[in-house]
């Protein structure tokens, strides 16, 4: 499910955003890069290919969602900027892959912005 939810790296290490050099951002295919851009590393690019095995998993994971309920009690509710429950993170998760099915099926790529 990583392709449904990601961190901002830069706030998983500890890091500046700002302090990124042009060595530590892989270029995304097809978008013309960025010589100064205001977040680096948190735009999620997945090409056509990409998005049709991300379909396939959630596939795979969608009947499962409910077994994340105990572990997401025990770990994640709560947390600041988070959904404030399980069933706001199941309902979120499915948006996403409802999204990730239909752009598959379009042979569609993605691309996400966090908020």
């Amino acid at each position: 499910m990583a392709g449904l939810l990601w961190d901002d790296p830069d706030e998983l290490k500890g890091t500046d955003p700002t302090a990124a050099t042009e060595e530590e951002r892989p270029a995304a295919r097809g978008f013309p890069d960025d010589p100064a851009p205001w977040r680096p590393r948190v735009l999620l690019l997945s090409a056509p290919d990409e998005v049709s095995e991300l379909a396939r998993s959630w596939q795979v994971a969608a009947p499962r969602l409910e077994e994340l309920r105990g572990p997401f009690e025990a770990e994640a509710a709560g947390w600041a900027g988070r959904p404030t429950g399980f069933d706001a993170a199941a309902a979120l998760l499915r948006e996403w892959g409802d999204v990730a099915t239909e752009a598959g099926a379009r042979r569609w790529g993605l691309v996400g912005l966090p908020f």
